[in-house]
């Protein structure tokens, strides 16, 4: 009607449209409907997109197993997340490769999108912006970490679907002034708590809101499930009930809303229905604390039974303590750094700088921003300054594993916080149009348009295009079949009658094939991780430790059982088997002086541990002390006065051999004419002996060919065919595996690796060299396919260089030690003595090749990072020597070219003089012939 749009009252976003009845025009507003069906559906799309098709490596397997057989996951118990599990594992949800762990990837993808939508909520009510709504949802959704997650099973967007969910009651509660919403919000706590107790983090924020609006009842109920929640977490938290004291003496100088009050009998419901809520976790007792795998746990006293309890409750079993005074700082420094570096840059890239904009909300006094901003300060001081056992305990390389899943809330605090803020700015816009209206000669309403349009087309590039294009690849785990393959190719691998122990969350993926899928029901095999139901390991100081000592105790057991007949089982979590076997071989178990009795044969991906037959020491004149492992016969001299010598020397006094040893048990060596202790002898010899048969140790023995015909490659090779549909060659799968997976792709490349040294072994066993050329083609298969896991793994280029050499092909050898020596040199973590060995291998190969300028370059720049190393020394010497040598066969080969040509030229001098004399005799003829 030619009147001025006030756009200060209107936002820009307001979708409607116009309909007639009896000439009169009435307007429909679709916003309200349009924006919250697609901030919940976009998201669900695009999970549903990229969800992964079977089981994914983490907890996943653990929560698929306990709900399918109604048991207990790892603590705290998570008791609504199983039950919920069970009822989407009812759901006729079609798709993926295994139903069930196709269905609660569901399950996470569906709380992912109703955690977007409850953003849009939260945001519209706070801004009254449909549009800036929209795109804070569509922010969170597309955020890497929250991504990830809720395309496979995991517990992070049900917490995160509790917090939100809990911040618009908390808005709903002021605007609506509702007393029901102080049921719905009891319920809200006692529910995230039996979910998982972390959430009791933001109860003070909550606290503090309802305290700034007087809602007495509201902060009794956030008082009440304080308590709960800081005693989940630590029995003794419950003492902040007496909070409820002070609390009772401030509010009644507080005069409350009279359209805030309720009866105290809503009060009391609102407690009794969080109590009720929090009796989830009753679950865990009910069910007898039944393990996924091994049953129900039996306890001989209630006391027990309580123990246990808060012990599961409570998570005690992860309190891992720091063992030095700066180690709880340096996490901090580490944590933070991580937090910037990935969890936010690479999260949400320049849009991580929105968060300053939520300041302005805090200085026009907008509660909700100041609860907001409470939240993601007090989260991040407790994860920084007090971390948890799962980041503590974890190492370093798994730190980029560990810590962004538990910084979600942080992230989406700090994207509520920013968004807050940038409505706060859209509202300031007609203010500012307004004061420049003298200045600028363009309309305000054309300016105001223009800054709201602008601020629009940076959020749809940025919301819409750049930070889902980005993060797509890393989150897209539709093709990812890395760890259900694996878990499924070790099961094919393992004999009958097998214990396999493992490490790590892979132990998940077999519960679920086995008890969830029942893959390959007529192998009788167990899969137990070397902590979870084997022993009562509560503080994991020391990895290698703890993994020493359960492989040994499974040793032990099965020794028992071999020497009685009438063993049954020692524990009901191990009862006998025919063969023991490890998904891994480190590096301390070839070293371990104590399993040097025992000779591992490779099955393809498992390692069976079997003891050397007695008639091995017998032939190399070793014995085995329980103590020390394998250890070499003192031969004791015939003289007796030598004899008493050598004992008074051995056993009375060490100090005066050569190596010097205080309490230390020892024996004497002949043949190297010096005390060696026990354990030093036996790691020594353990190093020369992982291959070889010379020695005594922890022998590795390869039975047949890896079979990849028969293995599932999809997810880490693209296989190739051959006419009969067998496995020929495996190619390089290039899609984006998580830092997760490499302990996995670690297991394939020991395969790999193993498999190429022994028959690189078998073909030094050869004398014939057409004979060796079989094990060695072979061992280049395998070295290949190692270096196609992992194209920067040295190990596998100086491998591959070596067996190239065996094979006489030199030019190949050089240039994958070449590859080798450039992985090394780029590796800042390489020390001077490796830097040094990666030239001389080189160098070494430059020299057979006959390259000799070459391998001088290479020896001398081995020598520059070791000028000590004796090998390198020995080699240059034999470079110059050639080098030499070849100088002068060139310098006699020059020599003998020169002394032919002159005497060529002398012949070649001798010929025209005769034919000269000749022509002078035929002419004389002529002469005379014509006289």
């Amino acid at each position: 009607n030619g009147e001025l749009i006030d756009l200060s009252t209107k936002t820009i976003d307001e979708t409607s449209v116009e309909t007639e009845s009896d000439g009169n025009s009435e307007a429909i507003d679709l916003a309200p409907y349009i924006y919250p069906a697609a901030s919940f559906l976009i998201p669900l799309i695009v999970y549903w997109r990229t969800m992964c098709k079977a089981l994914y490596i983490g907890d996943g397997g653990d929560f698929i197993t306990a709900s399918h057989t109604l048991g207990l996951p790892h603590p705290p118990g998570y008791p609504l997340y199983t039950l919920l599990g069970k009822l989407f594992l009812y759901l006729p949800i079609p798709g993926g490769i295994s139903e069930a762990a196709w269905r609660m990837n569901f399950m996470s993808a569906f709380f992912g999108a109703l955690t977007t939508l409850l953003v849009y909520f939260l945001i519209r009510r706070v801004t009254k912006h449909n549009w800036l709504a929209f795109f804070a949802s569509l922010t969170i959704a597309f955020g890497q970490t929250f991504w990830s997650q809720a395309v496979i099973t995991e517990v992070y967007t049900l917490n995160t679907f509790f917090i939100l969910l809990q911040l618009n009651l908390l808005l709903i509660r002021t605007e609506k002034k509702s007393p029901n919403t102080i049921l719905w919000m009891a319920l809200a706590l006692g529910l995230s708590l039996a979910h998982h107790p972390s959430i009791a983090i933001f109860f003070p924020a909550y606290l503090y809101y309802s305290f700034v609006h007087r809602d007495k009842n509201m902060s009794r109920i956030m008082i009440v499930a304080l308590a709960f929640g800081l005693a989940i977490i630590n029995p003794f938290g419950f003492a902040a009930i007496i909070l409820l004291i002070p609390h009772e003496f401030i509010v009644q100088k507080q005069k409350m809303p009279e359209d805030m009050s309720t009866g105290k009998s809503i009060l009391t419901f609102g407690i009794v229905i969080f109590l009720l809520s929090l009796c989830l976790y009753a679950y865990l007792p009910i069910v007898k604390y039944k393990n996924p795998v091994t049953g129900p746990f039996e306890f001989e006293t209630a006391q027990e039974n309580f123990d246990f309890f808060i012990q599961t409750v409570t998570r005690s079993v992860y309190q891992y303590k720091a063992t030095t005074p700066g180690e709880e700082l340096t996490t901090t420094i580490m944590v933070f750094d991580e937090y910037l570096r990935r969890v936010l840059w690479m999260d949400y890239l320049v849009l991580v700088f929105i968060f300053f904009l939520g300041f302005i909300a805090l200085w026009r006094k907008k509660a909700i921003a100041w609860v907001i901003f409470s939240c993601y300060a007090f989260f991040m001081l407790v994860v920084l300054f007090y971390p948890s056992g799962d980041i503590l305990a974890a190492p370093l390389k798994n730190l980029q594993v560990v810590l962004p899943p538990l910084m979600i809330p942080a992230q989406i605090m700090y994207m509520l916080f920013g968004y807050i803020g940038l409505g706060c700015v859209i509202d300031w816009l007609p203010e500012y149009v307004e004061s420049m209206r003298e200045v600028d000669p363009m309309p305000p309403e054309k300016k105001l348009k223009f800054l709201n349009g602008f601020i629009v087309l940076a959020l749809i590039i940025l919301v819409l295009i750049v930070i889902p294009l980005h993060n797509w690849f890393f989150c897209d785990k539709s093709k990812n079949l890395t760890a259900y393959n694996y878990a499924r190719n070790v099961i094919i691998s393992a004999p009958d009658n097998t214990f396999v122990l493992n490490t790590g969350d892979e132990t998940f993926l077999f519960w679920y094939l086995r008890y969830v899928e029942n893959f390959m029901p007529e192998k009788n095999v167990e899969l137990q991780n070397w902590i979870h139901n084997i022993r009562d390991y509560t503080v994991l100081e020391n990895e290698e430790i703890a993994i020493r000592d359960v492989l040994m105790w499974v040793l032990k057991n099965r020794e028992w059982s071999l020497s009685d007949p009438d063993f049954k089982e020692i524990d009901h979590h191990l009862p006998t088997y025919d063969h023991y076997c490890t998904t891994f071989l480190t590096d301390f178990i070839q070293k371990e002086t104590l399993l040097a009795s025992q000779d591992v044969i490779m099955h393809d991906l498992l390692y069976e541990f079997v003891y050397k037959p007695q008639s091995y020491y017998d032939k190399y004149n070793y014995d085995i002390l329980p103590e020390y492992g394998v250890v070499e016969i003192i031969e004791w001299p015939d003289n007796p006065i030598l004899r008493l010598w050598l004992w008074l020397k051995i056993y009375l006094l060490p100090e005066l051999s050569a190596v010097q040893t205080v309490n230390q048990p020892g024996i004497y060596s002949e043949s190297e004419e010096k005390f060696i202790p026990f354990k030093s002898f036996g790691k020594r010899r353990m190093v020369q002996s992982y291959y070889d048969d010379d020695y005594p140790g922890v022998r590795l023995i390869v039975e047949g060919d890896v079979p990849i015909d028969e293995f599932h490659w999809e997810g880490i090779f693209v296989p190739q065919y051959d006419s009969e549909g067998k496995v020929k060659s495996l190619e390089h799968d290039k899609s984006y595996r998580d830092p997760q997976e490499d302990e996995i792709i670690g297991r394939y490349q020991e395969m790999f690796h193993n498999f190429g040294a022994i028959s690189m072994h078998r073909a030094s066993l050869l004398e014939n060299r057409e004979e060796q050329e079989v094990p060695l083609r072979k061992a280049t298969a395998a070295f290949r396919d190692e270096i196609k896991l992992k194209v920067q793994d040295p190990a596998g280029w100086l491998s591959l260089g070596n067996v190239y050499i065996q094979l006489r092909m030199m030019s190949q050898a050089v240039e994958a030690l070449t590859q080798h020596k450039n992985i090394i040199l780029d590796n800042v973590n390489s020390t001077m003595q490796t830097k040094s060995k990666a030239h001389y291998y080189l160098a070494y190969a430059l020299f057979i090749q006959g390259n000799f300028n070459q391998a001088r370059y290479e020896i001398d720049a081995a020598l520059l990072w070791d000028s000590e190393d004796e090998k390198a020394i020995k080699l240059r010497k034999s470079i110059l020597e050639q080098d030499e040598n070849k100088q002068r066969k060139i310098d006699k080969l020059t020599e003998d070219l020169e002394t032919e040509e002159a005497n060529e030229d002398m012949k070649i001098d001798e010929t025209s003089d005769d034919m000269e004399k000749g022509e002078t005799a035929v002419n004389m003829e002529l002469d005379d012939l014509g006289d």
